[in-house]
């Protein structure tokens, strides 16, 4: 396959079956424009051969069939326009199978092989993926500004369910998928409010399952983060909150070396 182009033999097969003057040129031109659009992935190729296989057959069969003649014995002008709008609702449904979009990844080896892999599985369920590694600062300023179609974002590491109200709240600025839903509004605003244990905890179930019922995000891994201690090494995590609680656990946003000792 040359840069710019689809894949030639299923293009000279479409070219050989679709019918001759605009009907078929439309067609075709619709294809190579969805290809285009798609990124020239190899994703991409496959769903256009997809679809060139399926034209090819059934305008190959509507080939035979028209030249069926009607009870009088003359070829059907009827027969000809029912065939041109069977056809046409045919390329359009066959095109509209196959959805694209961009991925937008991190940079590196890991992000490559997310990207990778997420193109692959989409593929496989009709799906048209082009990957688009950034640098992450750029791809940042995109997630803020909202100029993506899907990204991968490593986020929400745990902690209290409040921390999420930044990342999921209508009107915040780091909302980045544009979430707009008026009961996760009123879930997050109530478990901030909420000072019971018991009735925070319902609270964030019931956003949880908004949250799924309506699939906003996508889940697709997490991160297992750890940190290597020698023997004498002690305190890592930090001394005892005030109110005598332990100090947290997490370590994406880093730790505290408040406590860090080294026994002599």
């Amino acid at each position: 396959m040359t840069a710019g182009r689809p894949p030639r033999l299923a293009e000279w097969l479409l070219r050989r079956t679709l019918p001759r003057g605009v009907r078929g040129e439309s067609i075709l031109g619709d294809l190579v424009e969805g290809w285009r659009d798609a990124g020239e992935t190899s994703a991409a190729s496959r769903a256009f051969w997809r679809h060139a296989l399926s034209l090819t057959a059934r305008y190959a069969f509507r080939r035979e069939r028209g030249n069926t003649l009607d009870p009088a014995g003359n070829r059907s002008h009827r027969m000809f326009l029912d065939n041109f709008w069977n056809d046409l609702r045919y390329a359009i449904r066959s095109y509209a199978k196959a959805p694209s979009f961009t991925l937008t990844t991190n940079p590196g080896s890991a992000g490559s092989r997310y990207g990778d892999l997420v193109q692959e599985q989409l593929s496989q369920a009709g799906f048209s993926v082009r990957v688009a590694p950034e640098e992450e600062a750029k791809q940042i300023n995109d997630a803020i500004a909202g100029q993506f179609q899907a990204i991968q974002w490593r986020n929400h590491p745990g902690e209290d369910p409040d921390t999420q109200y930044t990342w999921w709240h209508t009107g915040s600025p780091v909302n980045f998928g544009r979430i707009d839903d008026p009961e996760i509004d009123r879930q997050l605003d109530a478990g901030r409010a909420e000072g019971d244990p018991a009735a925070r905890t319902k609270i964030y179930e019931d956003l949880n399952r908004e949250f799924a019922t309506k699939v906003w995000n996508v889940w697709v891994s997490f991160a297992p983060w750890a940190v290597a201690e020698a023997p004498e090494v002690h305190d890592i995590l930090g001394p005892d909150l005030p109110d005598g609680s332990q100090p947290s656990g997490s370590l994406s946003t880093a730790h505290s070396l408040l406590g860090l000792w080294i026994a002599s």
